[in-house]
């Protein structure tokens, strides 16, 4: 590293050099436009040495590094340094946080620690002002020599400034500059398995290692992930990274391709229905009897195993036997629930077929059922992004799409997943085995970009604490953090429950309250209106500025009383192991603040857990509360709707004004909850004629319309639908339309226009004979058509046509007054005929007995006009 600025005196001439740390730009990041605009003004005095316009400055006692803090208009603290180079910005913290650093030295919040000490900084005299430190300094030429490490901290110019303090900068842009660890992995060649816990910059290294990728290939490459938000994020993080005249070049898009698996699959498998998921399951779920899992837990199995370790494309699922012994590594806690398992997927799949549906997986396995056994996708690489979301099914698919000598990047959190049938790193190393492909080395990042150093220090505790209980393998929590917040919070055990339900009620669109159960979650709607509380299962995947765990203990207190007296037995090991997963997610979601109620305190004093949280009262929830703009609360509604939580997605786009958005959402909880009728109806309000033609469909079906419901999903060109319902019906003329289309789809013109005249559909056949290139055939079939459907007006356009020189209506009117007027036949087959329709001038031959036009016609190809030529030249 080389200091930017060699001399301090040229460097402070003018205006001062900015340097931002990564954690005051992401903290400003998340502020509203006002606040924002307020910070950076703050900074604007800086950069422009206005000591003493409303600043404030001051230095901060109790610390070993020279530190200032210069409070803001919001009345935050703006805390920075002087160096040899310029001014760096480290933090943007409150009072209680500044008081709470000093007491803790940095070590637990701040970004300090990493840097050295300056522990022979000069002492400040009584009095003495910003001003007076900087000019005596000046004079001294005692600007500490501190370089700038230029991959971490970022310039601010006054036009960056500017850019920042409107809001043009997003989060993510921090986010796309590397450390040292990550561009490793960017550039070692070869297949790459990398581990990463939440915020660790998976998804940034895998957009950079597709970039560098695509610089030294010219081959197709592919992201691809479970998540379509998290594609679309991947996608804007691409494009921040090219230069701006290369955002708007098409052909870079003809080889890069973003895209999840649903699309893949989809595009595969052109006539997919959209997919149903958890959701859906989770209502068929609660309907069946004997129910001793939680619904989460027999999706996961029934998901992850039953289906998705099938790798037979024939078979829906394994077989009893199969699933039965399969290997005790797979799902341990859940052997004696298996036979339970296997009913339920039974029914569910039985379901699915009854009803014409597919999940996730199905749609997979269609689609590799659409490629042939030596069949690939081309893609000379890929990038799996959050593989722990995908089955043994999903890696084969993604094999399958890749070339032979192409190369995978892989990218997973095993601590993300919750149930006991979840995602293991050995699942991945078997598709590599099983193709005799080098097995790649499992790598790990340490350092994490988006949650509190506060958060990612209690998370690292509750995987030591199950690491001590339980044992087993973990992805290990991160070494270094760069962003900073709260100290995770408790809320004192004294506070009444309505008091907290007051704090809710108002609760902004990103924060959230997590819960244990359904019950539980409908119970806090029914008391505070607020649609932001989700299950810890339903939060998987989610992020939020800020999060509170709502009595996490409550449901199994018997279970953690007796780990927590080291009487946990073994019988009991798979219960607490998923307690623990479940508590380790709800503390990773948010970004910046942890609040936890937790009424009989049962955890927090454990060695690998005490001093990591802190005692707050219940007027600090407030926080949950803080206000956001129409803006953010779009974000947040397109964020909660592509992820399918629609009701929290309406409230956002309500309260950000946002009429039409807020009408899609709800057409798509109707849709997503079977209620087809209102879905079509919102759908039709809306204009959006696919959507409401395929609701429409779904309502004629379930009402037992099936001959009406096949004519829609035909209509919708959804043809394996269609046959289905069709077949039900034993309407023939039904399927042969549908017969007739496929043929079409499938660009066999002939056959499907053969069909079409078979079931008396001229119009049909004639189209599919023009696209054959069979216009005299066409022509014939609209006269047909014509004669099935005779008006004056449609003869009056065909004679407009005709005397406007066009020949294949010329031809058509000669056959139109064939049988009603022989004079006309002749003088319009007479002019098509001399303007070069092949079919009217065989006819004209025939007519006048004139070898002249079968010559013509015969010139143009036309079999039977070379026919009558080479009778007529026997005969000779």
């Amino acid at each position: 590293m080389t200091p930017l600025f060699l001399s301090p005196h040229n460097a402070w001439k003018m205006s001062i050099p900015i340097f931002a740390h990564p954690s005051f730009l992401n903290k400003t990041a998340l502020l509203s436009s006002p606040d924002r605009q307020a910070i950076y003004k703050c900074v604007e005095k800086l950069r422009n040495k206005q000591w003493d316009a409303g600043l404030r400055a001051k230095r901060l006692k109790g610390f070993s590094q020279r530190i200032w803090e210069a409070r803001t208009d919001r009345g935050d603290r703006l805390l920075f340094t002087f160096g040899r180079e310029g001014i760096r910005l480290w933090e943007l913290a409150s009072h209680d946080d500044v008081e709470r650093m000093n007491r803790r030295s940095f070590t637990e919040d701040s970004p300090f620690v990493s840097y050295p000490s300056l522990e022979d900084a000069p002492s400040l005299q009584e009095n003495e002002s910003l001003s007076d430190w900087i000019e005596r300094d000046l004079e001294e030429d005692s600007f500490l020599p501190i370089e700038i490490d230029q991959e971490l901290w970022r310039p601010l110019d006054r036009e960056e400034l500017l850019r920042l303090s409107h809001g043009d900068d997003l989060v993510h842009k921090i986010e796309l500059r590397l450390t040292e660890e990550q561009k490793k992995l960017v550039e070692k060649p070869g297949n790459i398995l990398l581990s990463g816990t939440a915020g660790s910059g998976k998804t940034t290294v895998a957009v950079f290692r597709l970039l560098d990728l695509a610089n030294r290939n010219s081959g197709k490459i592919l992201y691809l992930a479970q998540n379509p938000w998290l594609v679309r994020y991947a996608r804007d993080l691409f494009e921040e990274l090219l230069p701006a005249d290369r955002r708007e070049d098409e052909t870079i898009w003809k080889h890069i391709f973003f895209k999840s698996v649903q699309e893949v699959a989809g595009e595969m498998f052109k006539e997919a229905p959209q997919p149903v998921g958890y959701p859906f399951f989770k209502l068929l779920f609660k309907r069946w009897p004997d129910r001793v899992l939680p619904p989460a837990t027999a999706w996961s199995e029934i998901r992850s195993i039953v289906k998705g370790a099938c790798l037979d494309p024939s078979r829906d699922f394994l077989d009893k036997e199969s699933y039965l012994n399969i290997g005790k590594k797979r799902a341990p806690d859940l052997q004696e629930f298996r036979p339970e398992l296997f009913r339920n997927a039974e029914r569910y799949q039985k379901h699915l077929m009854d009803h014409r549906m597919l999940d996730a997986v199905d749609l997979i396995r269609r689609a590799l059922r659409s490629l042939t056994s030596e069949e690939r996708g081309g893609y000379a690489a890929i990038l799996l992004d959050e593989v722990q979301d995908f089955t043994e099914l999903h890696l084969e698919l993604a094999f399958r799409l890749l070339d032979r000598s192409g190369t995978l990047f892989c990218t997973g959190d095993l601590n993300q997943v919750i149930n006991p049938s979840g995602f293991r790193w050995e699942e991945v190393k078997k598709q590599f085995f099983r193709r005799s492909m080098a097995i790649p080395e499992l790598k790990s990042l340490s350092t994490n970009f988006r949650s509190a150093g506060s958060i990612v220090e209690l998370s690292e505790g509750l995987l030591e604490f199950r690491q001590r209980l339980l044992g087993g393998l973990s992805e290990r929590a991160q070494s270094a953090c760069l962003q900073s917040g709260d100290i995770p919070g408790l809320i004192e055990n004294t506070v009444e429950k309505k008091e907290i339900f007051e704090a809710i009620r108002g609760m902004a669109g990103d924060s959230a309250v997590l819960v244990r159960s359904e019950t539980e979650k409908e119970r806090i709607f029914f008391e505070t209106g607020c649609e932001f509380v989700f299950t810890v299962e339903e939060a998987k995947g989610l992020e939020f500025d800020t999060v509170l765990i709502w009595d996490f203990f409550n449901g199994e207190k018997d279970l953690w009383n007796k780990s927590l007296r080291g009487k946990i037995l073994a019988k009991d090991r798979p219960a607490l192991r998923y307690e623990i997963n479940l508590l380790y997610v709800a503390a990773t979601r948010p970004r910046r603040k942890l609040r936890i109620f937790d009424p009989g305190g049962l955890l927090w004093e454990e060695p690998e857990l005490r001093g990591k949280t802190i005692e707050v009262r219940v007027e600090d929830l407030s926080s949950l509360a803080h206000p956001l703009s129409p803006a953010e609360w779009g974000e947040r509604g397109s964020y909660f709707f592509a992820h399918e939580f629609f009701d929290q997605a309406i409230t956002c786009f309500q309260r950000a004004g946002e009429k039409e958005l807020a009408s899609r959402a709800r057409a798509a909880k109707n849709e997503q909850s079977g209620n087809w009728a209102e879905a079509a109806r919102i759908y039709e309000e809306m204009g959006d004629r696919p959507a409401f033609g395929r609701c429409f469909a779904h309502k004629l079906e379930a009402e037992g319309k099936n001959e009406a419901a096949a004519f829609q999903w035909l209509a919708l060109d959804c043809l394996e639908k269609a046959q289905a319902i069709a077949r039900k019906s034993k309407n023939r003329e039904l399927l042969g339309l549908i017969e007739a289309a496929s043929l079409e789809k499938n660009e066999d013109f002939a056959g499907a226009a053969k069909k079409y005249e078979q079931l008396s559909r001229f119009d049909q056949a004639a189209e599919n004979w023009e696209l054959e290139g069979e216009k005299s055939r066409a022509a014939i079939a609209r006269w047909q058509a014509y004669r099935k459907e005779a008006t004056p007006e449609r003869l009056h356009w065909f004679e407009k046509a005709a005397e406007g020189g066009n020949v294949h209506s010329q031809f058509f009117l000669s056959l139109i007054f064939a049988s009603l007027d022989g004079e006309k036949a002749r003088h319009w087959t007479k002019l098509a005929a001399q303007g070069g329709h092949a079919e009217a001038q065989y006819h004209l031959g025939i007519i006048e007995n004139d070898a002249a036009w079968f010559y013509k016609a015969s010139e143009q190809g036309h079999p039977e006009a070379q026919l009558k030529l080479a009778c007529l030249f026997s005969e000779e």
